[in-house]
């Protein structure tokens, strides 16, 4: 994804719905990733995370690397000012990759465990947090015309 393919798309971050179903379209499991720059990235994003390729490891992070810029210049672009996290494409990342581990904990053939319930967790928490970023730079609305 380029960031002249960001271009498309609103001004306010995706909430974490739409990214939990971008990551769910990533797996098969009925998820759908909406025409929303971020949640497009989200999707490849997990993609990378759900098939790691050990011996690619330098292709890997450099796709990793170009999904994640290409979050942070739609970002730049439309939101203010820089999230208390730093980089919201390195956010979605975290939260890709732990959407990832949920996935294969709760596919891996394993009876249900505490590793499922950590991985599920660690991914809610990631979510709850993302909720947070998107309120903290949510486009400014000015009350033009509107009495106060």
């Amino acid at each position: 994804m380029t960031t002249s393919a960001l271009a498309r798309g609103g001004d306010d971050l995706p909430d974490w719905h739409e990214l939990t179903a971008a990551f769910r379209a990533a797996f098969g499991s009925g998820g759908a990733a909406t025409e929303h720059p971020v949640t497009a990235c989200a999707c490849q994003l997990a993609r990378v995370h759900r098939q790691p390729c050990p011996r690619r490891r330098t292709v890997v992070a450099r796709r990793r690397a170009r999904l994640i810029a290409a979050i942070d210049a739609w970002a730049a672009e439309h939101v203010r000012g820089p999230a208390r996290v730093g980089s919201i494409g390195a956010y979605v990342d975290r939260m890709a990759a732990a959407a990832a581990a949920a996935h294969q904990a709760l596919h891996s053939g394993e009876p249900v465990s505490g590793m499922v319930h950590m991985a599920f967790t660690d991914a809610a928490a990631l979510a709850a947090g993302w909720t947070e970023i998107a309120l903290e730079v949510a486009p400014r609305a000015y009350g033009i015309g509107v009495d106060q």
